[in-house]
């Protein structure tokens, strides 16, 4: 019915590896905003519509934190990889 949400005091490797990764994903976005606008729309399109989900911040109730509002992300990502694989 609810997901358990554990408090953590201390960052953990997981989030530590995540933010790395979020960092990089938006360092090539910018990076390549004028030679390659579709990788920028699509790592855009992916951190803005995980946002929400993420728990960084909670807009509404927890009610954001169902299943079914993680399958619009996706489609940003894969956008994103098949534009740089364009690039190539």
């Amino acid at each position: 019915m609810f997901y358990p949400v554990a408090l953590v005091t201390a960052p953990t490797l997981a989030f530590a590896i995540g933010t790395i990764v979020i960092a990089a994903a938006i360092v090539v976005a910018v990076a390549l905003r004028r030679r390659a606008p579709d990788v920028y729309f699509g790592i855009g399109w992916m951190l803005i519509t995980l946002f929400p989900v993420a728990g960084v911040i909670t807009l509404l109730r927890p009610a954001l934190m169902a299943d079914r509002y993680l399958y619009i992300p996706p489609p940003a990502g894969v956008s994103a990889i098949a534009a740089l694989v364009g690039l190539a």
